[in-house]
């Protein structure tokens, strides 16, 4: 058991994990009943539930679009199919993946635990108290207690003992049990013995945070995640210096654990993902899993009014601080009501767009706005990780330093949320010029070579390349 070994394991050490394993890569050879059947995985998904067979610590890299919580439900599937993984713990920062991870490994049959669910419809079958609910002991236990007389605050204390007492039935049944990272070792998952642990967006997980899950994981391990999108949030650069902002992911991969890249994506079209591909993953670009006659239907919605999927509207606006000190950029915000009220006219559905930006202050004066003429989702670059929409508008906001958007895994998931269009509005060349912003660089270059980057001038759009930086090269698209 990891447990064991943990309690005897110094975890300041940076290599306290091989202490966990003790070197061990060969848990299981490959189950002959294991298989992809029916289970709807590409030829790369199914050789990657073999290896998480295979080995007791396996690492899965999934850039963005490439499906990660369909494949964690997949491998689930998968590893329960087999026969010798019994029981399995997912961990995920995200309730909305819980969610999903959890209703849709029900649909499957299987029986699943939501710990500590949200109060959806979806999932109310699927709470600890809906589950003990269903055990005919519990009931008759239940209407007995039901029918002596007692004060009421004795018979509610009396109930909840009762809940408590067939908790540990519920677990020692259950095939997954789903939490989020904050909850992964709450005290009732003592009763609930994992073979095997799947976590998933490690990438954006403390160290910390995805130790504890572990401690009660019997034997296997598999460890989900991108290191190039947004990882964990340090508040104390004391802290980070001294590397409290490492995750479980980045400790593995240093001690080269056997890992693997999820490569087919199914979320962008050609173009947005030839960005991604050319500036974070030039060592495991993308594959397109969309087919060709899909990618052509979902363009024509916009093909009529759109000059292409991707445009930088680059504008000089100024950014301005707020009491919080947050930063908003009116500017900015009249280019976007322009393009909102082109997508309006238009009959673009507001529940497939999105605005991104960096910046509570912006987000509140982009809803304040227009949030009731277009009710589109307005939220921060942050909130936007593990989601996307059909058409993505993003507001940069900075015109000086560009702060925090300078971080690389920002960047990242800021340029890879839309499925069909992004349009970016900001200062282009304020950040192309900043200090330690490499990938902004080589976006503003890749963006003037493909004649992405447009000039708001007059209510209208001024396509621009690298060497007129300013001058109309023909195309003009009325946004008003």
């Amino acid at each position: 058991m990891f447990t064991n070994k943990l309690a005897q394991t110094n975890l300041l050490d940076p290599n306290w994990i091989m202490e966990v394993v003790n070197g061990r890569q060969d848990w299981l050879s490959a189950d002959p009943h294991i298989t992809s059947e029916g289970l709807d995985l590409n030829p790369q998904q199914q050789t990657l539930t073999i290896e998480a067979l295979r080995n007791q610590i396996q690492l899965v890299f999934g850039p963005p679009g490439t499906g990660k919580t369909y494949f964690i439900k997949k491998l689930a599937q998968a590893l329960l199919k087999g026969g010798r993984i019994k029981q399995i713990h997912i961990i995920t920062p995200s309730n909305v993946n819980a969610d999903e991870i959890a209703t849709d490994l029900a649909a499957k049959g299987l029986k699943v635990l939501r710990e500590n669910a949200s109060h959806h419809k979806s999932i109310d079958g699927l709470t600890i108290d809906s589950h003990v609910k269903k055990i005919p002991e519990y009931l008759t236990r239940f209407n007995e207690l039901q029918a002596i007389d007692m004060l009421a605050s004795h018979r509610t204390a009396q109930i909840r003992a009762l809940r408590y007492e067939f908790y540990g039935h519920v677990y020692r049944s259950l095939h997954v049990v789903v939490t989020t990272s904050m909850l992964g070792s709450h005290h009732h998952l003592k009763e609930f013995k994992a073979d095997c642990v799947i976590i998933d967006e490690c990438g954006r997980m403390m160290e910390a945070e995805a130790i504890l899950p572990i401690v009660e994981c019997t034997e296997k391990l598999v460890v989900v995640g991108d290191p190039r999108q947004i990882g964990p949030i340090c508040y104390s650069r004391d802290a980070e210096e001294k590397g409290l902002k490492v995750t479980l992911l980045d400790r593995l991969v240093t001690l080269g654990f056997p890992s693997d890249t999820l490569l087919h994506q199914y979320r962008m079209c050609s173009p947005i993902m030839d960005i991604i591909n050319t500036l974070f993953y030039r060592d495991h670009p993308l594959i397109q899993g969309i087919d060709q006659a899909k990618l052509a239907k979902n363009w024509k919605k916009y093909s009529a009014f759109m000059p292409g999927p991707v445009m930088f509207v680059n504008i000089a606006g100024t950014e301005e601080a707020t009491k919080s000190k947050s930063l908003m950029n009116m500017e900015e915000v009249n280019v976007m009501e322009h393009i909102v009220n082109e997508l309006a006219h238009h009959k673009v559905d507001p529940a497939s767009t999105t605005i991104m930006t960096g910046y509570r202050a912006q987000t509140g004066l982009l809803k304040k706005r227009f949030g009731q003429v277009y009710p589109c989702k307005i939220t921060t670059i942050d909130a936007m990780q593990g989601l996307e929409a059909d058409v993505i508008l993003v507001s940069l906001v900075r015109t000086n330093q560009i702060g925090f958007l300078r971080d690389v895994g920002r960047h990242c998931v800021l340029l890879s949320r839309a499925m069909t269009c992004m349009i970016i509005v900001g200062h282009l060349d304020a950040f192309e010029a900043a200090e330690h912003a490499d990938s902004w660089k080589r976006m503003a270059d890749y963006m003037y070579e493909k004649q992405y980057v447009y000039q708001a001038a007059n209510r209208s759009l001024m396509k621009l390349d690298k060497k007129s930086r300013g001058s109309a090269l023909g195309m003009r698209m009325e946004v008003e």
